[in-house]
C-alpha cells in the first residue's frame, strides 16, 4: 500500500505525480511488476494498493545473484527515496 499523506497532497505537483503514477500502474502488467489492486481517496488520503510480491531481503538477494554490485544497491537505494 502507498498513502500520500494529507500534508502533503496540498503540493499539486505531488498529488498530480502520484495519480500519473496510479494510471500508469494500472495500465501495466508484467510479471515482475506488482500489479494496481485499487485507488482510492479515503479520509482526504490518495491510498494505492498493490498486490503483495513475496521476494528475498536485500542480503539473501545480493548472495544469489553477484551481479546486484554495491554500486547497483547504490543507484536502487537513490531510486527508492522520494
Amino acid at each position: 500500500m502507498k498513502v500520500l499523506l494529507p500534508s502533503l497532497a496540498g503540493q499539486s505537483d505531488l498529488a498530480d505525480r502520484f495519480q500519473r503514477e496510479i494510471k500508469l500502474l494500472a495500465s501495466l502488467s508484467h510479471p515482475n511488476i506488482a500489479a494496481l489492486r485499487t485507488a482510492l481517496t479515503l479520509d482526504d488520503q490518495l491510498v494505492m494498493v498493490m498486490e503483495y510480491v513475496e521476494a528475498l531481503p536485500f542480503p539473501p538477494a545480493f548472495k544469489k545473484d553477484p551481479f546486484l554490485t554495491r554500486r547497483r544497491l547504490t543507484t536502487l537505494t537513490r531510486c527508492s527515496r522520494p
